[in-house]
């Protein structure tokens, strides 16, 4: 039972969707409550031309079936009686002369017959026969854009005894497909869904909608650009020759759309965005908003509820939000247990028990003391007091930084701490001691104090045989039910590692199958919920444990935290988060806008709890830890003089590599999100690379794409074509010696000898160290090079500048096809790993992926989780494209 009252056609309730591609394939299901609920929503946010955001419990399935149930809807509102007795008027669908469908045959349109009151087709032609079909059978005729013959009188009659056998026969669901599928062509309005395009490709053709492929029953194109004219245009998706307007398009981002020519931009209803990086996103499609906002076509944009705050940008732009949580769901029957279906069992299985479970969610607090432990937070709070952010001493730093994450690990540990094999910093503490021995002089007596104490309560605890979070875990796994199961999840892989390794043998073997360790990127990679209970022993940070608070892969999440130190830090949070909620709470505004009736009385949302200390010296330090992980890397001493100016780039899974300016990296987001093409982007520029976007490294520092087509294509002859290709580029820079590095004059002084360019596009001759050729074709290349040489005189280069220009486009022409096949490898490779993984999407990768790619062996995909371009420093050359755990 739905929680609005409907706004859309009574007959999509019991519509079903099933995906057709399951190796088993997954029962077909009508939409749930929360996706009819939200259409009811859309449908009146875009009579209102009001833009919406939905944050829901998951994304699976969501925007891709509102977008189809919007379009469908909209479809199924087109008066089909009307198409034939408009046909003489200004508004006619058709034209005499016109080509259409009646199945899989081809007629030319004549008329309307004033008895039958529907179409006089043509057929047959070498001798045109015409045949005056009832207003019934003329509703199936389509649109088409087939330039082919018109078909002979035997494929005409067997059509149309197809179409009247099959006239009355229909069930209710396939009534009202075969209703969307006489509309199909006629449609005068179209959503566009913003999504992974090839994923939501094949979801127009593998998903059933009421038992048949959702691009039989609707018009369903892909905008494309044409490689000639540079302009977009709609591609039909599935079978057949039809035209029209589509029903539903799909698109990669809003600049997309706002290239469509003006008719397909009148016809635009709704725009419903569902981006896996909305947060880049928004940043890179803003103005495309603003344009989409003036031109009063709405906008609905789903995202989850653990990365709802990458949504904030858009409230300044005039977006409500609605939110699907445990105060707007519906509650289910306490006795359904979600967790257990078969993933595969239903085509919104997953989406349900997500739901489900955040209607239900709890996160139950379970705290333990440690004094020890307290008295080592202590005393490190009050070294960062005494020292500030950064002493300026390295040796001092190191011992800092290194107690500070030997303390975290203890504070997340769940065995005893002796066993914890990856201990961060110095594997013996008396290296400490002898270190802060050493560096006396640089210290103050409190100082040196405090540090030998904390390092003697880091020894003291490595000698310990348990610790108190090792006990809560041993409780609650010796009070496990059979049968039942038991999620665990740490921050990193080696800290899962060693809490496997070492329960294992404490566990015995017929509770053990039951109990399962897994790093966080793995719990957060998780395509369908966990069964059972699922504990988190430690505060993981902001950003990890909104995945798991808001995640909901179980009903409850125990925290085991420790009094003080971690259960400060997360009343902060979850106080913080809380307060976000109140002031982004805009269900009263969705409400109340016409046409919108809610049937329940909404509760008010939770108030943050009283917090006796504010401050939390752990939450304090994540930003000075960035920072001093920089100071680790940056140049010291005798390193300076070899040093360069580095951008910090920091990956999932705790990773960090430093890169010049203009250091390039290979951006394969369009890659593996849309099965675009690979791209070579700068670090430092603000418009290329996005905090989200995904890059392939390898250890080598070699460029991926230099080596591909150097393998593939210039072969052998590699190296003296690179040579040659960048002779214009050498005599360039000597230019600009001569004229004292001035672009103006070296312009003025090109433009003279030949050169016919633009200034602006002058200056990415040296602006642009990716150009390997400058000009777009041979002869404005070699006007270029005969230029450079005439300004500084040198009639042997004039000479070459022939040669010089074939080198250049060799080089330039093995790129763009090394960059194809790197496309092409790394996007069936990334298929594959999807289908053999327990990853979804994409936003759901926080490790490294290896890949062994034929002709370039091991390369790993890296997701950017932050590029932080305000804090460049001076980094050891050999550092430059490392990767460095931190």
């Amino acid at each position: 039972m739905g929680q609005f009252e409907r706004q859309y056609d009574e007959r999509i309730h019991d519509l079903t969707f099933q995906d057709l591609a399951d190796s088993v394939r997954s029962d077909a299901e009508a939409s749930p409550d929360i996706i009819l609920d939200t259409l009811s929503l859309a449908l009146s946010s875009i009579d209102n031309k009001v833009n919406l955001v939905v944050s829901t419990p998951s994304r699976e399935s969501f925007g891709r079936v509102l977008a189809a149930l919007l379009a469908i809807d909209f479809q199924l509102k087109e008066d089909e009686a009307l198409r034939f007795t408009k046909a003489d008027t200004s508004d006619s669908d058709f034209s005499q002369g016109d080509k259409l469908k009646m199945g899989n045959a081809i007629v030319e349109y004549v008329g309307v017959s004033s008895d039958t009151g529907g179409a006089i087709v043509l057929y047959n032609p070498k001798a045109p026969i015409k045949h005056t079909l009832t207003l019934e059978q003329s509703l199936l005729l389509q649109k088409t854009d087939s330039n082919r013959r018109l078909s002979p009188s035997k494929k005409f009659h067997e059509e149309l005894k197809a179409i009247k056998e099959s006239a009355g026969s229909a069930q209710s669901d396939e009534k009202l497909v075969n209703e969307l599928k006489r509309k199909k062509t006629y449609s005068d309005t179209t959503i566009v869904y913003i999504g992974a395009l090839n994923k939501t490709e094949l979801f127009c053709k593998q998903t059933a909608v009421g038992g048949s492929s959702l691009s039989d029953s609707l018009l369903c194109s892909r905008i494309e650009w044409d490689s000639e004219t540079e302009l977009p245009h709609y591609g039909l998706i599935g079978k057949g020759q039809y035209s029209g307007v589509p029903s539903l398009a799909i698109a990669y981002d809003l600049k997309d759309i706002m290239a469509l020519g003006a008719d397909c931009l009148n016809a635009l209803k709704a725009v419903v965005v569902d981006a896996d990086n909305l947060g880049s996103f928004i940043e890179s499609n803003l103005e495309e908003v603003r344009a989409l906002r003036d031109r009063r076509i709405p906008m609905i944009v789903i995202v989850s509820n653990a990365n709802s705050e990458t949504a904030l940008p858009l409230r300044k732009e005039g977006f409500v939000e609605w939110r699907w949580d445990d105060r707007t769901l519906r509650k289910w029957e306490p006795n359904l247990d979600a967790s257990t279906l078969n993933p595969k069992h239903g085509f919104f299985s997953n989406l349900m028990t997500k739901c489900d479970n955040c209607s239900r969610f709890k996160i139950q607090l379970t705290t333990c003391k440690d004094e020890v432990i307290d008295a080592l937070c202590e005393c490190m709070d009050s070294l960062d007091k005494l020292l500030g952010s950064d002493y300026g001493d390295e040796t001092i730093e190191d011992v800092r930084r290194e107690l500070w994450m030997v303390l975290l690990c203890f504070i997340r540990a769940v065995i005893p701490y002796s066993e914890l094999s990856h201990l961060p910093g110095q594997e013996d503490g008396d290296t400490w001691e002898s270190a802060i021995h050493r560096r006396k002089g640089y210290l103050s007596s409190e100082a040196r104090k405090l540090f030998l104490r904390a390092i003697s309560i880091v020894n003291g605890l490595l000698l310990e045989k348990g610790c108190p979070k090792e006990q809560l875990l041993r409780d609650r796994i010796f009070a496990l039910e059979p049968g039942e199961q038991l999620t665990i999840v740490t921050r990193t892989s080696n800290e899962s590692a060693d809490a496997a390794e070492y329960w294992k043998s404490q566990i015995d073997a017929d509770v053990w199958p039951g109990i399962n360790f897994i790093p966080f990127a793995s719990f957060k990679a998780q395509k369908t919920p966990v069964r059972g209970r699922v504990i988190i022993p430690g505060w993981l940070g902001r950003d990890r444990m909104a995945s798991v608070v808001y995640g909901y892969n179980a009903p409850i999440a125990e925290l085991l935290l420790i009094q003080g130190c971690e259960t400060n830090w997360y009343v902060n949070q979850s106080n913080a988060w809380k307060r976000s909620l109140i002031n982004r709470d805009d269900t009263a505004r969705v409400l109340s806008m016409p046409g919108v009736c809610y049937k329940r009385q909404l509760g008010s949302l939770p108030e943050p709890l009283p917090v006796a200390h504010e401050r939390t010296p752990i939450e304090e330090n994540e930003e000075k830890w960035k920072l001093r992980t920089y100071s680790r890397h940056e140049a010291r001493g005798d390193e300076r003089n070899q040093s360069v100016d580095a951008i910090p780039v920091r990956y999932a899974e705790d990773l960090i590599a430093f890169y010049r300016d203009r250091s390039a990296l290979i951006d394969v987001t369009r890659v593996i999100e849309i099965g675009g093409m690979a791209v070579r982007r700068r670090v430092g520029d603000d418009n290329g690379l996005k905090e989200g976007s995904f890059v392939l490294l390898r250890e080598t520092d070699k460029d991926v794409i230099e080596q591909l087509a150097d393998q593939l294509y210039l072969k052998d002859k590699s190296e003296q074509t690179r040579h040659m290709a960048q002779a214009w580029r050498k005599a360039l820079e000597e230019l600009y010696v001569c004229r004292g590095f001035i672009d103006r004059a070296v312009y003025e002084d090109l433009t003279l000898h030949g050169m016919d360019k633009g200034y602006q596009a002058f200056k990415t001759l040296r602006g642009d160290p990716d150009k390997i050729a400058p000009g777009r074709n041979k002869g404005e290349i070699e006007e270029t090079i005969k230029a450079i040489a005439r300004a500084l005189g040198k009639p042997s280069l004039e000479s070459q500048s022939s040669g010089i220009a074939d080198a250049a486009l060799a080089v330039q022409n093995a790129h763009r096809s090394a960059g194809r096949n790197l496309s092409r490898m790394l996007g069936d490779a990334f298929a594959r790993y999807l289908s053999d993984s327990n990853v979804s999407k994409p936003e759901d990768i926080w490790e490294p992926i290896p890949f062994d790619l034929e002709e370039l062996g091991d390369v790993k995909l890296y997701r950017i989780v932050e590029i932080d371009r305000e804090h460049r420093l001076p980094v050891a050359r050999w550092k430059i494209g490392k990767i460095f755990e931190e």
